[in-house]
């Protein structure tokens, strides 16, 4: 289940239903439904996210009897310290199991929760640094921004052998990688990615701004090689390329809005 970042102060709450899906009994109330309620606690520092999950209302025949879930919290801060039931869940290791991990491309807190009882209460608390609540709008439009830089990395691994992908696009696209492997250096990376952002669309602006002339070279020289193809589409590798860098430029444009 996905609980997305809510405000200090407030909450939200669902409730999952359920039968047996095969009969109409679910007419008569033959169904259960599991609650599930969110609270962000109050006040400008507010760092713990409480989430309870059950116990289920209802049933039906077949009802499973013991549930596990994986609580997904994206777009936000990890998290400083997670508690299942009030037992303290470590973060996973270099397997990624074992406890709560990060996804650092989505910004995604994943903790599992082994299986219990329906009838019983889940209670998961997460909580984060002081202040990061009010510092989520670093967080805001990340996920979209590193879609992008991988969509720019790759159009202009296209333009290949007239121009390479700049190292500081390698470095910005990492960033995501680096938070999964080191979620506790979440406050730096973001700060650097902001950074890096404008240098990348630089670096871009200038591949973009030489590209055609030196496509052009480029051209002159296959054309004049005693190894190319007979079949070679030269005016057609030329618009691939410039069509492919054109996007790249556009690409890495929208992610640094």
């Amino acid at each position: 289940m996905n609980v997305w970042p809510l405000a200090p102060g407030t909450n939200s709450s669902y409730s999952v239903y359920e039968d047996s899906g095969v009969s109409v009994d679910y007419q008569r109330g033959v169904f259960a439904r599991t609650p599930i309620k969110a609270a962000q606690t109050p006040g400008p520092n507010s760092d713990t996210l409480r989430v309870e999950i059950g116990p289920v209302e209802g049933s039906y025949p077949g009802m499973p009897q013991t549930r596990g879930y994986e609580l997904r919290l994206p777009a936000d801060w990890p998290p400083a310290a997670v508690t299942v039931n009030g037992v303290a869940i470590k973060r996973a290791g270099p397997t990624g199991k074992g406890g709560w991990s990060f996804e650092g491309n989505t910004l995604t807190t994943v903790i599992p929760v082994p299986r219990l009882s329906v009838a019983a209460k889940v209670t998961v608390e997460v909580r984060h640094a002081p202040g990061s609540t009010v510092r989520r709008l670093e967080l805001d439009g990340f996920a979209g921004a590193m879609t992008r830089l991988r969509g720019a990395y790759d159009a202009v691994h296209q333009t290949w052998p007239v121009s390479d992908p700049p190292d500081v696009l390698i470095d910005a696209m990492q960033t995501g990688d680096r938070l999964s492997y080191h979620p506790e250096d979440a406050q730096q990376e973001i700060a650097r990615f902001h950074d890096l952002l404008p240098k990348v669309h630089a670096a871009i602006t200038g591949i973009r701004a030489t590209f055609a002339p030196r496509m052009e070279e480029y051209a002159k020289r296959l054309m004049a090689s005693n190894w190319r193809p007979a079949t070679t589409d030269m005016e057609a590798q030329k618009q691939r390329r410039l069509d492919a860098v054109d996007r790249a430029e556009r690409m890495v444009a929208e992610a640094c809005k």
